[in-house]
Parts: C-alpha cells; structure tokens; sequence
C-alpha cells in the first residue's frame, strides 16, 4: 500500500496460510497505517487474531476454519478446510468453498446450482439405474470436494473441473443458452457432476437419459 507520492506505508510479505503479521510501519515514521484485509473476501480481526471470511472465520496458524462448512459433510469429509488446503492456487471469497473469477452475486448462484443439482442426483440414487452410473454419480459428487468451479472471462462461462476432467459449463451471461443441450441449468450441472465421476460416455449417456434429460453431446 502506498501514497499518492509512490512512498510505501503497508505491506505483507505473507506465508502460503497467512500466519505472518503485515509490517505497518514501512516508512519508518512510527506511525502505523493500518489496512486489515488479508486474503480475498477476508478481514483480519486485530484482537483475535482471526480474518473474517464473511460466513465463517479463518485461523491462519492451522490453516483452517473455526466453524464447519453452513452445508455442513455436503461440503465433503473436511468442512473445516479452506481453499482445498491450498491457498498458492485456490482461494474462498465467502469462506465457503473453491470457486473462481465470480462476484459475489454469481458465486452464491453457482452455489445454489450446485447444491439443488446433488441434491437432485441424490435422491436418484435408489432409481433403476446401472451399477456403473450409481457409482459414477457417488464419486461425481465425491469430486465436488476438490473441483474447481471456474468462470472464464474470456468466454463468460462456466467451467467445472477436477484433476482429471475440464467440463465447460453454464454460460453466465445467458442462463438459457445451455452448451451440453440440458433443459435446466441444474440439469446442466448434474450432467456435469456425472461427468467428474466416470470417463464412460455410456454412462453419461444413460444418465443423460434417465436423470438429466439432456441430449448427448460430448
């Protein structure tokens, strides 16, 4: 942080969790400027020594959340972990999960999206399906845990992914305009998860069929 003459009064030279305090006093004029936002979406709290992350409190010393993730296992089998315990690639705006290049606004709808389209794939799983999709829809949604959901600027779409597997997604600036031919965009998105779980198009396709309702294609 600097003034309108270029002089450095703020800065932070941090480690990957964040557990190093910022040097306020760069100048040297033993006047402190303080400045108290961290990583992204994040307020550090001098007196307790934690940063705000808006729906939940981030402890830099162990790397973790203080409150368990709102969706609670939805989340995954580690609700308490901040930006897949990797803060060099990923980060969480709203302390929730790992979602990329979106406002505010936009991640809380992906957010829903997501949510409503596992919420959907689960109750499928007692419906007269294959092994091989009941398994692909587990570990689809399994996936979740680590995925990446990515707005791409360039494009203005969506995209989800693991280590694996780049699936484009929902265009964000027309809800409507589906690029995987699904009639809803949570059907899109559970077209998607399917997808994270299985290299089949087999299964794909018959979940496409039988789940999704969308038409193959890719």
């Amino acid at each position: 942080m600097t003034d309108d003459t270029g002089t450095v009064l703020w800065s932070w030279n941090s480690d990957a969790f964040g557990t190093t305090l910022a040097n306020e006093d760069v100048d040297g004029d033993n006047t402190d400027f303080e400045f108290n936002l961290k990583f992204s979406g994040q307020y550090f709290d001098k007196e307790s020594g934690q940063h705000y992350n808006y729906f939940r409190d981030y402890e830099p010393g162990t790397g973790r959340y203080l409150e368990s993730d709102p969706i609670g296992l939805g989340s995954g089998e580690h609700p308490y972990n901040f930006g897949n315990v990797n803060p060099v690639s990923f980060y969480d705006l709203l302390g929730l999960a790992t979602y990329h290049n979106f406002s505010p606004k936009e991640e809380e709808y992906m957010r829903k999206i997501v949510t409503a389209a596992v919420q959907k794939l689960r109750n499928c799983e007692d419906c007269n399906f294959s092994d091989d999709l009941k398994i692909a829809i587990k570990s689809g949604i399994e996936s979740l845990k680590w995925a990446k959901i990515t707005k791409v600027l360039s494009a203005g779409v969506c995209m989800v992914s693991d280590t694996m597997n780049s699936l484009v997604d929902v265009d964000m600036k027309n809800s409507k305009k589906l690029i995987c031919g699904c009639p809803s965009v949570v059907s899109t998105m559970m077209h998607e998860i399917i997808h994270l779980g299985s290299f089949g198009n087999a299964v794909v396709n018959e979940g496409d069929k039988k789940c999704t309702k969308c038409t193959p294609s890719h």
